[in-house]
């Protein structure tokens, strides 16, 4: 006999050990991908969080980075500690000696873009945030409202 609990409504849930985020709607898993977490000394924090906010085009002044579709996390305990989930980070650059759309070395070339290395996903490459690849990233900041559950463990 199985014994299973249905969860209604959103949830994305993430298992560092595996680097995976799962997108859950009324129990049923819509979206199984690759992240990649915090690296050694930069570790993502584990438990019960909530999506605060929603940016298009963020930039990190501490890193030099931007990241398109950040999504800032928080929980009732700790509030905001500057970690969210979005898409791989990226520079920008006005010239470049690649075609846009080009893969070198795991880094994508992308309309004055150069995308950190794709390769990095499914490995704990970043500092603390959880980063997914660019489609995975749009489908999920478009599907989770502000407030939707995010479970890390």
């Amino acid at each position: 006999e199985l014994d299973y609990q249905v969860v209604s409504g959103k949830q994305i849930r993430i298992w560092l050990a595996d680097q995976r985020l799962w997108i859950i709607e009324n129990g049923v898993v819509i979206l199984d991908t690759l992240i990649s977490s915090g690296k050694a000394g930069y570790t993502t924090p584990k438990g019960n969080f909530k999506i605060l906010n929603h940016i298009d085009v963020a930039y990190s002044n501490k890193y030099s980075l931007w990241t398109d579709n950040w999504m800032a996390l928080y929980n009732k305990t700790q509030g905001y500690k500057g970690y969210g989930l979005h898409a791989l980070p990226y520079w920008i650059t006005k010239q470049t000696k690649y075609p846009s759309g080009t893969i070198v070395d795991g880094r994508l070339y992308q309309d004055g873009k150069v995308y950190e290395d794709i390769n990095h996903l499914g490995k704990p490459v970043s500092h603390g945030c959880v980063r997914l690849g660019l489609i995975e990233a749009k489908i999920l900041y478009n599907w989770a409202p502000n407030d939707t559950p995010v479970i890390i463990a």
